[in-house]
């Protein structure tokens, strides 16, 4: 699933066979949330993505910004970080309730991804919502990895309401960009 059809109706899955790989859920005690290992054809569990650089977005106002990230997500249950800064403005995640990651090997078209849903701090306020995704396209990884992120106020959702809008008020929006510095690993 690509950031820009963010209705973010998620699925927990048992066992899912994608292109020679399966994917595995099982319950992260830490949180209570779901958590996917993606098993390659190999049988090797990848742990994750960890990576950071900068990519362009927009704020809750519609301006263009140029966002910092630093993070590290694990298919595996943690521990996880994530970070973003802007104009002065910061997010720290602190929970991750699901998380979907997902191999891409379409005729050589090899791509690692990690969505996830969760919490966090955003200038020191806990409740803020995040669903994000963040894909690994092979090197280099500016202009190549992406990154989509929609981040709400507290008590807000990542589905549309009947108008078409997020349920809550957007922080921060950003489409499937491309990273203009910087790299995502899947590891």
């Amino acid at each position: 699933m690509k950031v820009s059809q963010f209705v973010f109706v998620l699925v927990s899955f048992t066992v899912l066979i994608i292109a020679g790989c399966s994917q595995e859920t099982a319950v992260d005690n830490a949180t209570g949330g779901s958590v996917s290992n993606q098993i390659s054809a190999a049988g090797t569990i990848i742990p994750g993505v960890t990576g950071g650089g900068t990519f362009p977005c927009q704020d809750g106002e519609g301006s263009d910004v140029i966002v910092t990230h630093g993070f590290t997500l694990r298919c595996d249950g943690g521990p996880n970080k994530l970070q973003l800064n802007w104009n002065g403005n910061r997010f720290l995640l602190e929970n991750i309730d699901e998380r979907i990651c997902d191999e891409d090997t379409e005729e050589g078209d090899e791509e690692f991804e990690i969505e996830i849903d969760g919490t966090g701090r955003f200038n020191g306020e806990s409740g803020a919502v995040i669903c994000a995704s963040f894909a690994d396209s092979g090197e280099p990884g500016a202009s190549e990895d992406e990154v989509g992120i929609i981040l709400l106020e507290e008590g807000g959702t990542c589905e549309f309401d009947d108008e078409g809008e997020f349920t809550g008020d957007v922080i921060l929006l950003c489409d499937e960009e491309l990273l203009i510095s910087g790299d995502h690993n899947a590891h």
